[in-house]
């Protein structure tokens, strides 16, 4: 995965969403194929939403995924 972020914030929310999946894979269900779709299209739906949504931490992330 290379990707060209436009700034330090989209960088920064990419990265907190894509360790947010990691970590949450392997203990629940809905972010295994959250992965398993991600890794499928090579990250780059990930990559389109971090343009226009910035995820601070896991939480800010997890939030925006489930509600």
């Amino acid at each position: 995965m290379m990707f060209t972020f436009e700034d330090k914030k989209h960088g920064h929310s990419f990265m907190v969403a894509h360790d947010a999946i990691l970590m949450l894979a392997n203990s629940q269900g809905f972010y295994g194929r959250i992965l398993r779709d991600m890794e499928d299209q090579n990250w780059e739906p990930l990559y389109e939403l971090t343009k226009n949504h910035h995820f601070e931490d896991t939480l800010d992330f997890v939030m925006f995924v489930e509600c």
